[in-house]
Protein backbone atom coordinates (compact mmCIF):
# COMPACT_ATOMS: atom_id res chain seq x y z
CA UNK A 1 0.00 0.00 0.00
CA UNK A 2 1.35 2.89 -1.12
CA UNK A 3 0.65 5.72 0.99
CA UNK A 4 0.78 9.88 -1.40
CA UNK A 5 1.33 12.94 0.77
CA UNK A 6 -0.51 15.73 -0.10
CA UNK A 7 1.88 18.11 -2.40
CA UNK A 8 2.99 21.35 -0.97
CA UNK A 9 3.46 24.17 -3.13
CA UNK A 10 6.11 25.64 -0.29
CA UNK A 11 8.51 22.18 -0.62
CA UNK A 12 10.73 21.84 -3.71
CA UNK A 13 10.95 19.28 -6.04
CA UNK A 14 14.08 18.30 -4.57
CA UNK A 15 14.38 16.16 -1.42
CA UNK A 16 18.30 16.88 -0.19
CA UNK A 17 17.93 14.28 2.93
CA UNK A 18 17.72 11.28 0.25
CA UNK A 19 20.11 12.54 -1.65
CA UNK A 20 22.64 13.22 0.56
CA UNK A 21 21.48 9.84 2.13
CA UNK A 22 22.64 8.29 -1.12
CA UNK A 23 25.48 10.11 -1.03
CA UNK A 24 26.97 8.65 2.03
CA UNK A 25 25.66 5.22 1.11
CA UNK A 26 27.37 5.36 -2.37
CA UNK A 27 30.69 6.76 -0.48
CA UNK A 28 30.64 3.78 1.77
CA UNK A 29 30.36 1.45 -0.70
CA UNK A 30 32.77 3.18 -2.41
CA UNK A 31 35.70 2.52 0.04
CA UNK A 32 34.65 -0.50 0.04
CA UNK A 33 35.01 -1.55 -3.36
CA UNK A 34 37.72 0.37 -3.84
CA UNK A 35 40.36 -1.14 -0.66
CA UNK A 36 39.01 -4.61 -2.50
CA UNK A 37 40.21 -3.31 -6.19
CA UNK A 38 43.20 -2.12 -4.88
CA UNK A 39 44.52 -5.80 -2.79
CA UNK A 40 43.51 -7.29 -6.02
CA UNK A 41 45.20 -4.92 -8.28
CA UNK A 42 48.37 -4.70 -5.45
CA UNK A 43 47.87 -8.73 -5.20
CA UNK A 44 48.83 -8.72 -9.51
CA UNK A 45 51.89 -7.24 -9.41
CA UNK A 46 55.69 -8.29 -8.21
CA UNK A 47 58.27 -6.94 -8.74
CA UNK A 48 60.11 -10.40 -9.74
CA UNK A 49 60.01 -10.77 -13.85
CA UNK A 50 57.63 -12.71 -14.84
CA UNK A 51 55.60 -13.20 -11.57
CA UNK A 52 52.69 -11.98 -10.74
CA UNK A 53 49.21 -11.74 -12.77
CA UNK A 54 49.98 -10.22 -15.82
CA UNK A 55 48.53 -8.03 -18.55
CA UNK A 56 45.05 -9.98 -18.86
CA UNK A 57 44.47 -9.58 -15.08
CA UNK A 58 45.39 -5.97 -14.86
CA UNK A 59 42.84 -5.46 -17.76
CA UNK A 60 40.09 -7.43 -15.46
CA UNK A 61 41.09 -5.09 -12.35
CA UNK A 62 40.31 -2.01 -14.48
CA UNK A 63 37.40 -3.62 -15.47
CA UNK A 64 36.11 -4.28 -12.49
CA UNK A 65 37.02 -1.02 -10.69
CA UNK A 66 34.93 0.46 -13.55
CA UNK A 67 31.85 -1.66 -12.80
CA UNK A 68 32.07 -0.97 -8.74
CA UNK A 69 32.17 2.27 -9.49
CA UNK A 70 28.83 2.45 -11.78
CA UNK A 71 27.57 -0.09 -9.23
CA UNK A 72 27.96 2.17 -6.20
CA UNK A 73 26.45 5.55 -7.80
CA UNK A 74 23.61 3.18 -8.72
CA UNK A 75 23.22 2.29 -5.69
CA UNK A 76 23.49 5.27 -4.17
CA UNK A 77 20.99 6.63 -6.75
CA UNK A 78 18.30 3.62 -6.14
CA UNK A 79 18.41 4.78 -2.58
CA UNK A 80 18.06 8.74 -3.17
CA UNK A 81 15.07 7.74 -5.26
CA UNK A 82 13.35 5.10 -2.77
CA UNK A 83 13.74 7.48 -0.04
CA UNK A 84 12.50 10.62 -1.66
CA UNK A 85 9.13 12.05 0.04
CA UNK A 86 6.64 11.43 -2.83
CA UNK A 87 3.85 14.13 -3.82
CA UNK A 88 0.47 13.71 -5.38
CA UNK A 89 2.04 13.64 -9.25
CA UNK A 90 1.61 11.45 -12.29
CA UNK A 91 3.10 8.27 -12.32
CA UNK A 92 5.76 9.67 -15.16
CA UNK A 93 6.33 12.64 -13.32
CA UNK A 94 7.54 10.51 -9.91
CA UNK A 95 10.54 8.16 -12.50
CA UNK A 96 11.63 11.88 -13.99
CA UNK A 97 11.93 13.06 -10.04
CA UNK A 98 13.57 9.99 -9.11
CA UNK A 99 15.66 9.83 -11.78
CA UNK A 100 17.02 13.58 -10.96
CA UNK A 101 17.66 12.60 -7.43
CA UNK A 102 19.52 9.37 -8.40
CA UNK A 103 21.56 11.92 -10.62
CA UNK A 104 22.22 14.61 -8.56
CA UNK A 105 23.80 11.47 -6.09
CA UNK A 106 26.17 10.72 -9.08
CA UNK A 107 26.90 14.39 -9.73
CA UNK A 108 27.34 15.22 -6.00
CA UNK A 109 29.82 11.91 -5.87
CA UNK A 110 31.50 12.73 -8.58
CA UNK A 111 32.49 16.11 -7.18
CA UNK A 112 33.40 14.42 -4.19
CA UNK A 113 35.44 11.53 -5.32
CA UNK A 114 37.33 14.43 -7.18
CA UNK A 115 37.93 15.94 -4.37
CA UNK A 116 39.25 12.98 -2.55
CA UNK A 117 41.40 12.22 -5.34
CA UNK A 118 42.48 15.64 -5.59
CA UNK A 119 43.71 15.41 -1.81
CA UNK A 120 45.20 12.08 -2.52
CA UNK A 121 47.00 13.37 -4.88
CA UNK A 122 48.46 16.42 -3.57
CA UNK A 123 49.17 14.60 -0.31
CA UNK A 124 51.22 12.19 -2.64
CA UNK A 125 53.13 14.78 -4.13
CA UNK A 126 53.93 16.74 -0.89
CA UNK A 127 55.22 13.68 0.74
CA UNK A 128 57.22 12.65 -2.19
CA UNK A 129 58.58 16.70 -2.44
CA UNK A 130 59.31 16.09 1.35
CA UNK A 131 61.21 12.79 0.49
CA UNK A 132 63.06 14.31 -2.50
CA UNK A 133 63.88 17.46 -0.05
CA UNK A 134 65.36 14.72 2.39
CA UNK A 135 67.34 13.16 0.17
CA UNK A 136 68.82 16.40 -1.29
CA UNK A 137 69.46 17.51 2.55
CA UNK A 138 71.21 13.77 3.15
CA UNK A 139 73.46 13.68 0.05
CA UNK A 140 74.15 17.57 0.60
CA UNK A 141 75.01 16.38 4.25
CA UNK A 142 77.50 13.75 3.41
CA UNK A 143 78.63 15.90 0.08
CA UNK A 144 79.92 18.40 3.07
CA UNK A 145 81.44 16.02 5.16
CA UNK A 146 83.22 14.35 2.49
CA UNK A 147 84.84 18.09 1.74
CA UNK A 148 85.34 18.61 5.67
CA UNK A 149 86.90 15.58 5.87
CA UNK A 150 89.13 16.11 2.32
CA UNK A 151 89.69 19.90 3.68
CA UNK A 152 90.58 18.42 7.60
CA UNK A 153 93.29 15.83 5.69
CA UNK A 154 94.82 18.64 3.32
CA UNK A 155 94.90 21.03 6.28
CA UNK A 156 96.85 17.81 8.19
CA UNK A 157 99.24 17.51 5.25
CA UNK A 158 99.85 20.93 5.40
CA UNK A 159 100.06 21.21 8.49
CA UNK A 160 102.95 18.10 8.80
CA UNK A 161 104.58 19.64 5.81
CA UNK A 162 105.04 22.72 7.80
CA UNK A 163 106.00 21.04 10.82
CA UNK A 164 108.30 18.65 8.85
CA UNK A 165 109.78 21.81 7.07
CA UNK A 166 110.38 23.82 10.48
CA UNK A 167 111.78 20.94 12.21
CA UNK A 168 114.37 20.93 9.16
CA UNK A 169 114.68 24.81 9.01
CA UNK A 170 115.34 24.88 12.90
CA UNK A 171 117.63 21.32 12.62
CA UNK A 172 119.87 23.70 10.06
CA UNK A 173 120.12 26.63 12.23
CA UNK A 174 121.05 24.71 15.14
CA UNK A 175 123.29 22.66 13.20
CA UNK A 176 124.85 26.47 11.46
CA UNK A 177 124.96 27.89 15.29
CA UNK A 178 126.80 25.42 16.38
CA UNK A 179 129.37 24.84 13.86
CA UNK A 180 129.47 28.69 13.96
CA UNK A 181 130.14 28.24 18.04
CA UNK A 182 132.77 26.08 17.22
CA UNK A 183 134.71 27.84 14.64
CA UNK A 184 134.17 30.85 16.62
CA UNK A 185 136.12 29.20 19.56
CA UNK A 186 139.08 27.91 17.49
CA UNK A 187 139.49 31.64 15.98
CA UNK A 188 139.46 32.60 19.89
CA UNK A 189 136.09 34.70 20.25
CA UNK A 190 135.70 32.89 23.21
CA UNK A 191 132.41 34.06 25.29
CA UNK A 192 130.34 33.99 22.40
CA UNK A 193 127.16 31.56 22.84
CA UNK A 194 125.98 29.29 20.59
CA UNK A 195 123.29 31.20 19.17
CA UNK A 196 124.76 33.21 16.07
CA UNK A 197 123.01 36.06 16.66
CA UNK A 198 124.60 36.69 20.18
Amino acid sequence: MTEIIADDNRRGHVDWASIFAGAAIAAGAWVVFTSFTAAIGLGSVSPEEGEGLGTFAAILVGLFAFLAMVAVYALGGYVAGRMRRRSATAEAEVEARDGIHGLTVWALGTLLTGFVAAGAISSGARVAGNAAETAVEAAGSAVGGVAQGAGQLAGGVVGGVGQVAGGAISGVGQLAGGAASAIGGENGAGNMGGNPLD
